[in-house]
C-alpha cells in the first residue's frame, strides 16, 4: 500500500488578488480605528434629502464602518481559497471583487463623513 501525494498548482494571480484584498481591508480597518480618535466626540450620523444633517451620535456609531469592511473580507478570504483549491478561479475573483468592493465603499462613506465634521 503506497501513499500518492497530490501536487496542486494553484493560479498565482488569483492568490495574489485574494490576498491583496484581505491586506487591503485589514489597512483600512487599522487605519479607520487609529483615525477615529481625532473625531470629535459628537459627530454628524444621518442626513436629510435636503443635504443637511438631522441626527448626530456618538463617534463610536461610525464603528460598523471599519468593521463590516474586515468582515466582508474575513468571509470572501476562505471562500476565495477554496475556490481557487478546486479551480473556480471566476468564483474566486468574484468573491475578492465583492471584497474589494465592500472596502471601497466603506472608505468612500468614511471620507465623506470626515469631509463633513468641522474641523
Amino acid at each position: 500500500m503506497s501513499l500518492r501525494y497530490y501536487s496542486f498548482v494553484y493560479d498565482t494571480k488569483a492568490v495574489v488578488f485574494t490576498l491583496l484584498n484581505f491586506l487591503f481591508a485589514l489597512a483600512f480597518c487599522i487605519g479607520f480605528f487609529y483615525t477615529l480618535k481625532d473625531l470629535p466626540d459628537i459627530i454628524p450620523v444621518h442626513w436629510s434629502e435636503q443635504g443637511g444633517f438631522d441626527k448626530f451620535g456618538e463617534k463610536s456609531q461610525l464603528y460598523p464602518i471599519g468593521i463590516s469592511a474586515i468582515a466582508v473580507a474575513a468571509l470572501a478570504f476562505p471562500v476565495s481559497m477554496v475556490c481557487i483549491k478546486k479551480s473556480y478561479n471566476g468564483f474566486a475573483y468574484l468573491f475578492s471583487g465583492i471584497s474589494m468592493f465592500a472596502t471601497c465603499l466603506m472608505i468612500l462613506v468614511y471620507g465623506f463623513m470626515r469631509s463633513a465634521i468641522p474641523q
